[in-house]
């Protein structure tokens, strides 16, 4: 009897994070009016007060420290402008991108005394021009990290390799899910299930005869894995979706369905796409029937 054996490992993820406060600094302005100011009824002095907004309700921005591209000198020049340009305050985030900035020497690497040096100047540069400050608990984009967290205590992501064997004693090698040279990646397995092949399964991508689409594109050759690159669709209506219409050489079970995550499917800026994905299989006396109807979760 043909097996397959599933190795399933856990592997860390990346590591990103960003806090706030709501505690002012002194000779700043609050992070958010006061509670007589918020929970009084609506009245004439907001509309003169959406005409002129005092400064409490103007927008903050981002201020990147971008790898050791950092200076003194710029950091107050910066500042000076966003405060000229009736912006309220700033979050410091520290972006680390690529290798060593050129021309930039000392490279200011983040948590050293220099970075320290650069985050203080900046917190009294607002202190001075009367901007709020804030800054992320760590550097890093989403989630919480840091050079501190060791791979073992890191974030994790489910993974898994597929291993085809036959039947009776194994003794084999299983593959490293999603194999990486990233230094900070680290395995841990978590199970082995084995369990009967399903008939006609034999782990390869199923490979059509024809694809038809409204859109014309190398569609053949991307579901037979010979293409890779990502396609751009411009985004569909209800009433006019994008389709294809897929032709395989004989009757076959499908399994699986695979997409990308639903950011994927539209601008990356685009919180919430709304995209709906409809399979319907054609049967060989002609009927049509719809297998699936469902909007396309936010994960992969």
């Amino acid at each position: 009897m043909k097996k397959i054996l599933l190795l399933l490992a856990l592997t860390t993820l990346p590591f990103y994070m960003s806090c706030d406060t709501d505690k002012p600094v002194t000779g700043q302005n609050p992070v958010v009016p006061s509670a007589a100011e918020l929970n009084r009824p609506f009245g004439p002095q907001d509309t003169k007060a959406f005409i002129n907004p005092p400064k409490i309700y103007h927008p903050e921005t981002w201020f990147h420290f971008i790898g050791g591209n950092v200076s003194k000198a710029g950091i107050t020049a910066d500042l000076e402008a966003i405060a000229n340009a009736g912006i309220s305050g700033i979050q410091v985030f520290h972006g680390q991108f690529g290798g060593p900035w050129p021309g930039v020497e000392p490279q200011i690497a983040c948590l050293s005394p220099l970075w320290d040096d650069a985050v203080k100047h900046t917190a009294e540069e607002c202190r001075r021009l009367g901007l709020r400050f804030t800054m992320q608990n760590c550097p890093g984009w989403a989630m919480s990290g840091g050079p501190w967290i060791e791979p073992s205590n890191a974030m994790r992501s489910l993974v898994w390799s597929r291993t085809d064997v036959n039947g009776g004693q194994i003794d084999t090698l299983l593959q490293v899910p999603q194999p990486s040279q990233e230094e900070w990646r680290n395995y841990q397995d978590i199970a082995v299930l084995a369990f009967p092949t399903p008939e006609g399964d034999d782990g390869a991508i199923l490979k059509p005869v024809t694809v038809k689409s409204d859109t014309s594109l190398p569609w053949k050759a991307f579901l037979s894995g010979e293409v890779t690159n990502p396609f751009v669709l411009d985004p569909a209506t209800e009433d006019h979706p994008h389709w294809l219409e897929v032709t395989f050489p004989e009757p076959v079970v499908m399994r699986t369905i695979e997409f990308s995550d639903v950011q994927r499917f539209n601008h990356y800026w685009c919180y919430e796409p709304g995209v709906q994905v409809k399979v319907s299989a054609l049967f060989p006396d002609g009927s049509i029937r719809e297998i699936l109807n469902t909007p396309m979760p936010m994960a992969a």
